[in-house]
């Protein structure tokens, strides 16, 4: 490797001013100010539009998975809550066994096992199929609650509310639904 040598001005005549060559050390300082700036700029940004873009879209939902609902086949209505009460069955158990495990029993007796206990409180879908009918009946005769999804209306059901309850106090604030609502396919 080279070393660099220092440059040699030739040519000046006293009094004159030479070049230097330039400050490595101030070059970087500059270049840090620059660099730091920017940055900083560009975090300011950031944090702004992250900050505000939540905002923007706090309590937004599509509209309507009601809508949706109605135009599926029976079939593939019934898929669904097949589908759901198992998967509710199964992480609900699930949830209870490992929750529990490391809970001694407070009193004797296999009722009184915490994880017995715990699955205790499950919802109650125990009408399988048939809430597939009562989702349907919801949103043809409750258009205006077609944005409430199908998740929470199960949810309230198990809970044991009637179609009128959910109506009356829905789990999220309704919204008018689509002008011309599809009609359902007839159960």
């Amino acid at each position: 490797m080279r070393q660099s040598q220092p440059r040699k001005i030739t040519g000046t005549t006293p009094g004159e001013r030479v070049a230097h060559p330039p400050n490595p050390a101030a070059k970087g300082e500059i270049m840090n100010r620059l660099t730091r700036r920017y940055l900083a700029a560009v975090s300011a940004i950031l944090i702004l539009f992250l900050g505000l873009a939540p905002s923007l879209t706090w309590a937004q939902r599509e509209c309507c998975e009601g809508d949706s609902w109605l135009k599926w086949s029976h079939e593939r209505r019934d898929a669904y809550i097949v589908g759901y009460i198992q998967g509710y069955y199964g992480g609900y158990t699930h949830g209870c066994e490992e929750g529990t495990k490391h809970v001694p029993a407070e009193q004797s007796g296999v009722d009184n096992f915490p994880v017995n206990q715990c699955i205790d409180q499950k919802f109650d879908y125990t009408k399988g199929i048939d809430l597939s009918k009562d989702i349907t009946t919801f949103y043809q005769r409750y258009p205006e609650n077609r944005n409430l999804l199908i998740e929470e209306l199960l949810e309230e059901i198990g809970k044991g509310k009637s179609l009128e309850d959910i109506h009356s106090n829905p789990p999220f604030p309704t919204v008018k639904s689509s002008k011309n609502p599809p009609k359902a396919k007839p159960s």
